[in-house]
C-alpha cells in the first residue's frame, strides 16, 4: 500500500472542491498542491513544536525556516503531481467509488485536516 495515500486523497478532494467551487478547471492541481503543502508544514511545525519548543533563535528568524520549508514541500508536491501522480489519474482511480467508501474517506480527509489545524494552533499557543 502506498504510504502517501492520505495525501493523494486529500490533494485530490481538494483539487476536485476548487474546481466544482470556484470554476477554475486549468488551476485545480497548483490549487490542490498548495493546500497540502500548508497542511504539511502544519504538520512539519506542530512535529518540530512538540519535539523541541520554538523560541527564538539567535541565528536565524523562524519565519523565514518555515517560508523556505514551505517552498520545499509546494516544490516537491507540484513535481509529485504534475510529474508522477496526476489528477487524472487520482480522479480514475477515485470517481467512481461506492458512496459509502467516498463518505469514509471524506471524515477521514476532514479529520485528518481539523486535527492538523488544531495541533498546530494548541502547539503555537503554547509557547
Amino acid at each position: 500500500m502506498n504510504p502517501l495515500i492520505i495525501f493523494d486523497y486529500v490533494y485530490y478532494k481538494f483539487a476536485f472542491l476548487y474546481t466544482n467551487s470556484f470554476g477554475y478547471e486549468e488551476q485545480k492541481e497548483f490549487a490542490g498542491a498548495l493546500f497540502l503543502s500548508l497542511i504539511q508544514l502544519c504538520n512539519i511545525v506542530t512535529i518540530i513544536n512538540f519535539i523541541t519548543p520554538i523560541k527564538e533563535f539567535s541565528l536565524f528568524d523562524p519565519v523565514f525556516i518555515f517560508i523556505g520549508i514551505l517552498v520545499l514541500i509546494i516544490s516537491f508536491n507540484l513535481i509529485r503531481y504534475y510529474k508522477f501522480v496526476s489528477y487524472s489519474k487520482l480522479d480514475g482511480k477515485w470517481r467512481k467509488d461506492v458512496k459509502k467508501s467516498r463518505i469514509i474517506k471524506g471524515i477521514s480527509v476532514i479529520i485528518y485536516i481539523v486535527l492538523s489545524l488544531f495541533l498546530f494552533i494548541y502547539f503555537a499557543n503554547v509557547n
